[in-house]
């Protein structure tokens, strides 16, 4: 189980709010404990520890992004991978996210190599191509 942390904007607002939610098995499962945590978060950013199972994502679906650089604390231990993705476009009749052009991770190279993103590549394809 991995546990995602994202920003959602904050529904008729300007601001936006951190979630900390579990991936569990599937993304209506995921969605669905979105929502509630949504629905339940008062605060900017309720507590969330840095285990090795927390994903930082971040989406800017206003324009294309062809690269992105999070705040850190610069710790040599830092293990935590960053994904950021903006907006898709559609082509052909189909919806694309060019992940060459508009997807940047930032990861430790003590901990993952280019063998890792290419895994991590082919599994999220299966993922967009399973929406279809």
């Amino acid at each position: 189980m991995s546990i995602l942390n994202f920003t959602e904007l904050k529904k008729g607002s300007e601001q936006f709010r951190i979630l900390t939610v579990p991936w569990d098995s599937s993304l209506p499962a995921f969605c669905r404990a979105a929502k509630e945590k949504s629905e339940r978060q008062t605060a900017f950013l309720e507590s969330a520890s840095e285990t090795d199972d927390l994903v930082y994502l971040s989406c800017l679906p206003w324009f294309p992004v062809t690269g992105f650089v999070t705040e850190r604390n610069l710790e040599i231990d830092d293990s935590i991978p960053r994904v950021t993705w903006g907006k898709y476009r559609k082509e052909s009749g189909r919806v694309t996210l060019n992940i060459t052009f508009d997807l940047s991770s930032e990861v430790n190279r003590r901990f993952v190599d280019g063998v890792h993103l290419g895994r991590f590549y082919e599994a999220l394809q299966q993922k967009i191509n399973d929406l279809e």
